[in-house]
Formats: C-alpha cells, structure tokens, sequence
C-alpha cells in the first residue's frame, strides 16, 4: 500500500500559498471600485504583477527536503 506524502519543504509551502494570495488580490481590486476612481478593468495587469513576483520570490526559496517528482 502506497501513501503519498505532501512535500513540506520551504518551497513547496511559499508555492502553496499562491491561490490564497490570488484570491485577496482580485478580492482587492473589485473592492478598489468602491473607494477609488479605478474598476477592475483598469486594475487586471495588478494580477500579472503579483504572480510574476511571486515566483521571482519562489525561486529563491531553497527546496531542501523536497518530497515528490
């Protein structure tokens, strides 16, 4: 019998975080409507901007113990 295991390392935790950090940024820029001049459609290249940044951070996270393929 197989049990996978999820991997724990640094990386792989900072990488799990992405879709919670999407979700507060687009949470973010359709509440940013109502307080300034600014809609969603003016705000979208913000989503671009914070996942290209979040894997410039991730590739300086070290992947020691990494569990998995």
């Amino acid at each position: 019998m197989s049990h996978s295991q999820r991997c724990r390392c640094a990386r792989c935790r900072f990488h799990s975080m992405l879709g919670p950090i999407m979700m507060i940024t687009i949470g973010m820029l359709f509440l940013a409507q109502y307080y300034t001049p600014y809609g969603f459609g003016d705000l979208w290249p913000v989503i671009l901007i914070v996942v290209g940044l979040w894997k410039v951070l991730g590739s300086f996270i070290p992947s020691e113990g990494h569990v998995g393929g």
